[in-house]
């Protein structure tokens, strides 16, 4: 469990990650064209995030949590009173 949990973790580091530069892109050719030349780098110009941005940001942030969940499920119990149930 505890390298299904560290696994998990780095994976919700890079889409993160992913999330974090993803505005940095905003200084190509393309984007200013689409967006006005007011845009550039984590500035929106005319343009502004949808939701699959929201929904990759989210995701991100559950997998950091569900990832701390499974490191947390997998340390020893040394007290357990209800083992018999």
């Amino acid at each position: 469990m505890l390298v299904s949990g560290n696994t998990q973790s780095i994976k919700g580091l890079l889409i993160g990650g992913g999330v974090a530069i993803y505005p940095h892109g905003w200084t190509s050719m393309e984007v200013q064209q689409a967006c006005g030349n007011l845009s550039g780098s984590y500035k929106f110009g005319t343009c502004t995030f949808y939701w699959a941005f929201y929904l990759t940001a989210g995701g991100a942030a559950l997998t950091l949590i569900t990832a701390m969940f499974s490191c947390c499920a997998s340390t020893p119990k040394r007290d357990r009173p209800y083992d018999d149930v």
